[in-house]
């Protein structure tokens, strides 16, 4: 914990993070311990989004679009071709290649960070390369910098910015962001996943109270389908769905279960509206959202998830990150990664990204229940009905791996390093003028 006021400095370039940090009061504890904070963002000209989060020790100052990224993109991709397959062991060498000429720092952001006295800086989402020239701006002026990695599969993508320090959520990314990205050992903490801290609070109701909630019946099973999400044009995501609600129907799937189909953000709903009308389904959907951000959820959403995942007798996607959360609730897990209608399409796609990258590990140790055959399906379903401690073991491994705490306090962990960066900031190159005032100030500018 910092010894003395600091002045701390955040971005936040995803509606996601909102949920992650904001909803679980990041702010709130820098605050409480003394500290004010600059939050960059786009959203500074959203008045939805300002009028919430809006603090008298906050003020809120503008994340302007990147320039350049398209070199930067392909000396990042460079490095990691070089790095897996022409010259093994190169990664330094690119990775300062990709640094030095494809990040640059920007004369509005070396400003506002003076003008701010910022003390450290936390990037939120170093997969995405819209924090990189804030980030270089930062180093520039010798601010301590950190990089949440906002996700467990976030390595395998690559990062498209450079702290000096990053968070990750447990030892698999430590090691995949030695491996991959090139960062030293000390360079790394482990904070665990802020987006689960909901989980572990204990703020769900009883089975019986979230039935009558859905007017559903609860003495029969309940299925939770959480779709995949619409990344492809012309790719059709609602085959599981339509498959399973046909299994259930002609009683292939046992004991006609009720089915909650929880859309992902990216998903259309006019997909899944055909499913709407069905006496024993129930459509479920976020509807938070920020301009410029996207989609987000608020505390009582993540409420919600969580009721729906620990009342379900099963959970099935077709590859979403919903597969770790029913983890935590140690829910049967099924993983349809075949397509009835497209399978040439699914095959490239899956094998590609979900079990080549996003589902990797999973896949390599085991710790989840794919289906490769739709002859398979109902046959599944039904065993994870007669016998749900299948996979047991590998869900228990599952979040054993990539939850490395469950006490809720993740977003709390994040929050006292970004703090402990500010501690001993070193000296910047150019002197800083002392902070303005303090109060909330939207700055549509910079």
């Amino acid at each position: 914990m910092s010894q003395f006021p600091r002045n701390l400095a955040m971005s936040i370039c995803d509606g996601r993070t909102v949920r992650d940090l904001l909803g679980n009061a990041f702010h709130e504890i820098l605050i409480q311990a003394g500290h004010e904070l600059t939050i960059f963002t786009e959203a500074v000209l959203v008045p939805e989004f300002v009028d919430a989060w809006s603090r008298p020790e906050i003020r809120f100052r503008r994340l302007l679009p990147c320039q350049g990224l398209q070199r930067a993109k392909r000396l990042m991709q460079l490095r990691m071709i070089a790095g897996k397959k022409w010259l093994p062991g190169s990664n330094r060498f690119f990775r300062r290649v990709e640094q030095r000429f494809g990040m640059s720092s920007r004369s509005e952001y070396i400003t506002a960070l003076q003008e701010d006295n910022i003390n450290a800086y936390l990037a939120t989402h170093i997969n995405l390369p819209r924090e990189q020239e804030l980030l270089q701006s930062a180093r520039r002026l010798k601010i301590p910098t950190v990089g949440l990695v906002r996700s467990w599969d976030n390595i395998f993508k690559g990062l498209r910015a450079r702290p000096e320090r990053i968070a990750v959520w447990n030892e698999v990314n430590k090691t995949e962001a030695i491996d991959f990205e090139n960062y030293c050992e000390d360079e790394i903490t482990i904070v665990g996943a802020p987006q689960f801290d909901g989980y572990f609070q204990d703020e769900t109701c009883s089975r019986e109270e979230f039935m009558q909630r859905h007017n559903l019946d609860p003495n029969r099973r309940l299925i939770l389908f959480a779709t995949l999400g619409h990344f492809i044009p012309d790719f059709d995501e609602s085959c599981w769905m339509e498959m399973l609600m046909k299994a259930i129907d002609s009683g292939q799937v046992e004991g006609r279960p009720q089915v909650i189909c929880r859309l992902h953000p990216w998903s259309h709903n006019s997909h899944f509206a055909r499913f709407a009308s069905h006496p024993d389904v129930r459509m479920s959907a976020v509807d938070k959202y920020y301009p410029s951000l996207g989609w987000s959820m608020s505390r009582e959403d993540v409420v919600e998830m969580a009721n729906m995942i620990q009342h379900s007798d099963l959970v099935i996607t077709p590859g979403s990150t919903v597969a770790i959360e029913a983890a935590i609730f140690d829910r049967p897990t099924l993983i349809p990664v075949f397509h009835p209608f497209q399978p040439e399409m699914a095959q490239e796609y899956f094998n590609t990204w979900i079990l080549g990258k996003h589902f990797k590990h999973l896949v390599d140790e085991n710790l989840v229940r794919i289906i490769f055959d739709k002859a398979q399906y109902a046959e599944d379903i039904n065993r994870c009905f007669t016998h749900p401690n299948w996979y047991a073991s590998a869900r228990a491994e599952l979040r054993r791996t990539y939850v490395a705490f469950d006490d809720g306090r993740s977003t709390e962990r994040l929050a006292k390093l970004l703090m402990s960066m500010s501690e001993c900031p070193t000296e910047s190159l150019e002197k800083k003028p002392a902070r303005t005032p303090s109060g909330v100030v939207v700055d549509s500018n910079v």
